[in-house]
């Protein structure tokens, strides 16, 4: 909220390129090292969400212990950094795999030192399609 009180900061302009901005931010983080590119990737396909009641913007404006995190339909925010972080994934994915590379996943997926719900817990849930 303190890059909102920059001036001249365009509200509408943002909106239209925040989630661009979002994509090329975590692209840059998750190239740039094999040890975080390695750590997005081990999340396999699971949905990737910013579970936090603050923030409706970046997250889903839902607290991880909260039964709603469970369903998109019922997140309060637009989860902008989740749905850049899948992108990055994807996109990290499609380039190992288009230069016949690959990167070492742990079967127990960790991010970040927080583990992967269970697996009955996010089914049905997939990650966005890339626009």
């Amino acid at each position: 909220a303190l890059g909102r009180k920059v001036a001249p900061f365009d509200a509408v302009k943002w909106n239209e390129h925040v989630r661009e901005v979002a994509l090329e931010a975590c692209l840059q983080k998750f190239a740039s090292s094999e040890e975080l590119k390695k750590k997005l990737l081990d999340t396999g396909d699971v949905v990737i969400a910013e579970a936090t009641a603050k923030d409706k913007i970046w997250g889903i404006g839902l607290n991880v212990g909260d039964e709603r995190v469970q369903d998109p339909a019922l997140w309060q925010g637009k989860n902008i950094l989740g749905e850049a972080l899948m992108r990055t994934r994807e996109q990290l994915r499609n380039k190992v795999e288009a230069s016949g590379s690959s990167v070492n996943t742990e079967d127990e997926r960790t991010c970040q030192g927080v583990e992967e719900p269970p697996k009955k817990r996010a089914k049905g849930l997939q990650p966005p399609t890339a626009e």
